[in-house]
This record gives C-alpha cells, sequence and structure tokens, in this order.
C-alpha cells in the first residue's frame, strides 16, 4: 500500500472488490442457494437497518403519552394518534 494513498479510497476499492468476488460467486450458484443466501443476506441487512432505526426511536413512545380513557377527543384524531403510537419504537414495538 503506498503512504500517500486515501485510506478511505483503499477502503471503498477493497469493499468493492469483496462485493464483485462475491456477486460472481452468487451468480455460480444453483438457484436454491442462490435464494438462501440473499434470503439470509436481505434477513441480516434489514436487522441492523431495524436495530439502528430502533436506536433513533429508543424513547419515542413516552413522546405520545396515552390519554386518559375519559377524555372526549375526535374520533379521527384518536386514530391519528394511534397511528403515531404505533410508529414509534423499534422492530419488536412495532411488530
Amino acid at each position: 500500500m503506498v503512504a500517500a494513498q486515501n485510506p478511505i479510497a483503499h477502503l471503498q476499492a477493497r469493499f468493492k472488490d469483496l462485493e464483485n468476488g462475491f456477486r460472481a460467486w452468487l451468480a455460480k450458484q444453483s438457484l436454491p442457494v442462490e435464494a438462501a443466501v440473499v434470503t439470509a443476506t436481505s434477513a441480516a441487512q434489514g436487522a441492523a437497518i431495524g436495530a439502528f432505526m430502533g436506536t433513533l426511536t429508543n424513547d419515542a413512545t413516552s413522546a405520545f403519552p396515552t390519554p386518559p380513557p375519559q377524555a372526549n377527543l375526535n374520533p379521527q384524531a384518536m386514530t391519528s394518534f394511534k397511528q403515531a403510537q404505533a410508529l414509534a419504537g423499534g422492530p419488536l414495538v412495532q411488530a
């Protein structure tokens, strides 16, 4: 490695080489193996994104406190409120 080379560019090139190698290997596999590998990598990617999003909204449920049961709210407003509560929280909360 040349000392003057940008380390970020080097990492990007290594990642691109790894990705191209993986895609070439995957193209040589049978359809069931390809489907299983793509499913597993997609699940891992979804889990990572879900975990990251869960850290961003970790305390968002406290931002939407539940109104008291005797509160006379517009039913349409209550529906919107419940939708906002459903979208707050990590993947386990949303599931």
